[in-house]
C-alpha cells in the first residue's frame, strides 16, 4: 500500500511540465520519493495542482478542515515538498516539479543515504526529463568583458544586467556542490554562488535556503566565480528567476552534458571561443579552466567545437588576448522564451512530443 502511494506521486510529478520518470524497472524513483515525503504527505502532494491555490480552496476540495490543512501545507512548502507563494496570511500553494524545484530544496535535509539513492537516480532522471526537447531549465551565458565590444549583448545574456534587473536577490549554496560536501567529497570551489531573483528570493529566505544580499554583494559573488573557473547559467527564461555558477566535476546538467560527445548541443549558448594561433603562447590556463574539456595545447590551444558551450571562461584569463569569443550565425542562436510561463510551457510540449 505504501509503495502505491509513492507510485501515485512519482506519476503525478510525471504530469508536470518538467516530468519525473515512473516505472523504470529499478525502484529507485520510489526510494528518492521515500526520502524526501512521509506517505501522508506523499497523498496531499498528489492532490495539488499546478496552479496556485488558497488552503481553503484545497480543503474545500478534499473535504478536510481549513485551519488544519493550512497548517499542513505550510509545513510541506517549508520542507521544500512542494511551493507557495504569497505573503503570510495570504499564502497559495502548489505542486512542484522535482527537477528544477523539489530537489534543490532538500539541500537542508540532505543525508548520505538519501544521496546515494539521487545519485545512483541522476541518470535515468536526466536522460527523461533534462536531456528531452530543446528548452532546458538552464543555458548557458558568457562572462560580459569576453564578449566582443562589436557584438550586440542582448540583456538576458549578461549576467550583470540580470543581477542588476533585479531588487530582490538572495544566495544559497549550490546544491550540486553541497552534495558532494556531504559525500566527503568537496569539490573546494565556491559553495554560496546560486542567486535567485524575485519571488524565489521570498521562498528561499523564508524556508532558510538562503539570505537576502543587494546587488554589489551579487555582483561581487559573481566575480568570485568566474575566478574560481566557474560557469554562469541563468534560468530558462529572459527575466529568469535565478542564476547558478556551476563546475564540470558536480553539477547534475554539466556532468551530463560533459559525458556526451558533443556537449555544445545540449547547453543552450549563442557563443562559442575561438583561437589566434599567432598570438597564442601554449600556456595551458584555458585548458586548465575549461569545465568541458573542449581544449587542447599543443603548439597552440585548439577548440573543439562540438564541446565549446561558449561561457568565457577560457577568455577571461588569457593575457595575450589568443582566444576570445564568437556570437553563433543567427540561425543557430538560442533566444530563451519572454517569460517563465512560456518556457515552461514550451518545456511540456517538447517534453511529450520527443
Amino acid at each position: 500500500m505504501t509503495d502505491n502511494i509513492y507510485q501515485k506521486l512519482a506519476e503525478h510529478l510525471d504530469t508536470l511540465p518538467q516530468r519525473f520518470p515512473t516505472n523504470t524497472g529499478t525502484g529507485l524513483e520510489l526510494k528518492v520519493l521515500q526520502h524526501i515525503f512521509s506517505p501522508v504527505e506523499a497523498q496531499m502532494a498528489i492532490q495539488l495542482r499546478p496552479m496556485p491555490e488558497t488552503a481553503a480552496s484545497i480543503a474545500e476540495r478534499l473535504g478536510k478542515d481549513p485551519v488544519e490543512t493550512e497548517a499542513f501545507l505550510l509545513e510541506m512548502s517549508k520542507k521544500g515538498q512542494i511551493m507557495r507563494v504569497g505573503k503570510s496570511g495570504a499564502q497559495k500553494f502548489m505542486a512542484a516539479p522535482f527537477m528544477v524545484g523539489i530537489m534543490e530544496f532538500q539541500i537542508n535535509r540532505f543525508t548520505k543515504e538519501m544521496i546515494e539513492d539521487l545519485e545512483a537516480f541522476e541518470p535515468i532522471l536526466m536522460e527523461h526529463t533534462w536531456m528531452k526537447g530543446k528548452t532546458r531549465e538552464l543555458r548557458t551565458i558568457p562572462i560580459d568583458k569576453t564578449v566582443p565590444n562589436n557584438t550586440e549583448v542582448m540583456p538576458y545574456e549578461s549576467a550583470e544586467a540580470i543581477i542588476k534587473s533585479n531588487k530582490q536577490i538572495s544566495v544559497a549554496d549550490c546544491m550540486c556542490r553541497k552534495i558532494n560536501d556531504v559525500k566527503g567529497e568537496p569539490c573546494g570551489r565556491p559553495m554560496e554562488v546560486c542567486l535567485q531573483f524575485g519571488g524565489a528570493t521570498h521562498f528561499y529566505v523564508e524556508n532558510g535556503l538562503g539570505r537576502r544580499i543587494d546587488q554589489d554583494e551579487a555582483l561581487a559573488l559573481l566575480k568570485k566565480g568566474i575566478e574560481s573557473s566557474l560557469v554562469i547559467q541563468a534560468g530558462s527564461a529572459q527575466n529568469p528567476g535565478g542564476m547558478c555558477m556551476c563546475c564540470g566535476c558536480c553539477c547534475k546538467p554539466l556532468t551530463t552534458y560533459k559525458k556526451t560527445d558533443k556537449p555544445a548541443r545540449y547547453a543552450n549558448s549563442n557563443y562559442f571561443a575561438v583561437v589566434n594561433e599567432d598570438a597564442c603562447t601554449a600556456c595551458g590556463i584555458c585548458e586548465s579552466r575549461c569545465q568541458m574539456d573542449a581544449i587542447t595545447v599543443d603548439e597552440y590551444s585548439q577548440v573543439d567545437l562540438d564541446r565549446c558551450i561558449g561561457c568565457g571562461l577560457c577568455v577571461v584569463t588569457c593575457d595575450f588576448d589568443a582566444i576570445k569569443l564568437q556570437k553563433k550565425d543567427e540561425a543557430h542562436q538560442w533566444v530563451p522564451q519572454a517569460d517563465y510561463m512560456t518556457a515552461i510551457m514550451d518545456i511540456y510540449k517538447e517534453r511529450r512530443e520527443g
